[in-house]
């Protein structure tokens, strides 16, 4: 999506952040009345996530009742995803899950869902703007090892920790 398109109701295109298997991270801002802009990041996931993949399973016989069961078991995972972000709200280690929307497909064949999140800078971009010290390193090295010990707490083993 290009910069300036409103992607969800008050919340506009700044930037993409990143792509993954599931989906895009983009910068979404949102302007204020007399405090100026808001920014968060916003994943997009979509499920299908091409036509392709909905081509995958006709080509395999599935009828479309089949397949939105397929679809929709997609869809309440990460809908368990997003109850177990939430329960992780306010952790300073963990970024803050903030809100999202599920919408289904204008063709009822599959959804977007929109996770919005607490925006932070990555650490190669931290590290190009401002440098760091190896205490600081020691600190991120320590604050990684909280979040994933209070994962470990959970039973939540993270499939997807970045460098």
């Amino acid at each position: 999506m290009e910069p300036g398109i409103e992607i969800i109701p008050g919340w506009e295109v700044v930037k993409v952040l990143g792509k993954g298997a599931f989906g895009k991270v983009y910068e979404v801002k949102k302007a204020r009345d007399y405090t100026g802009e808001y920014h968060s990041a916003l994943k997009v996931i979509s499920i299908p996530q091409s036509e392709t993949e909905y081509d995958y399973y006709v080509n395999e016989g599935l009828d479309e009742a089949s397949i939105t069961i397929i679809f929709k078991d997609q869809v309440k995972e990460i809908v368990e995803e997003l109850r177990m972000m939430a329960e992780f709200k306010g952790n300073t280690n963990i970024v803050s899950y903030e809100d999202h929307a599920i919408i289904e497909h204008e063709d009822k064949r599959g959804w977007d869902i929109y996770i919005r999140m607490e925006l932070l800078t990555s650490l190669p971009e931290l590290y190009k703007t401002k440098g760091m010290t190896p205490e600081e390193v020691t600190k991120i090295g320590i604050d990684i090892c909280k979040a994933l010990e209070t994962c470990s707490k959970k039973k939540i083993i993270h499939r997807d920790i970045k460098p």
